[in-house]
């Protein structure tokens, strides 16, 4: 893509630079279910990523595994001073290393915490099964034996 292109300059209309040329950029345009930007490929073609779009009018496509990644971390952000071409391997290290990576109760979609964990350890240890296990937590039995086995939660003693 170049900035010539029709879908160039769609896309540049909907991106509002006027906090100037180090600051986010805002998408001023349509979203997702899950609030990605997006914008209309053209020519029939379905919605993209405008962040993807924003980084390909750049610095050209993308690597095969890679991902239009925003340094600054906002989501709506489409300056492509702060984007990175990454794999999803990279993006985990950057927000671990960031503090960005919420993993045990901190993650959103937790349905353990701490107590619970040793709950469900010392229930199989017990001699429950994992079934019974999973559906008194309202988790899958793959869960409570990862749980179990300390491949997950390692650092809950």
């Amino acid at each position: 893509m170049r900035r010539s292109d029709p879908l160039a300059s769609r896309l540049w209309a909907k991106i509002d630079q006027s906090a100037g040329p180090n600051a986010c950029w805002t998408w001023t345009g349509a979203h997702s279910t899950p609030g990605t930007p997006i914008i209309r490929r053209g020519g029939g073609r379905p919605m993209m990523s405008a962040a993807i779009a924003v980084y390909e009018i750049e610095y050209g496509p993308l690597s095969p595994g890679h991902k239009a990644f925003r340094v600054c971390y906002q989501s709506g952000c489409m300056n492509p001073r702060h984007m990175i071409a990454a794999t999803q391997a990279e993006i985990v290290m950057l927000l671990a290393l960031s503090g960005r990576h919420y993993h045990g109760e901190r993650h959103h979609a937790a349905k353990l915490n701490a107590e619970k964990v040793r709950q469900v350890r010392d229930l199989i240890h017990a001699g429950a099964s994992q079934q019974m296990v999973a559906d008194t937590y309202g988790i899958s039995p793959r869960t409570v034996r990862d749980v179990a086995t300390r491949h997950t939660w390692q650092d809950v003693i």
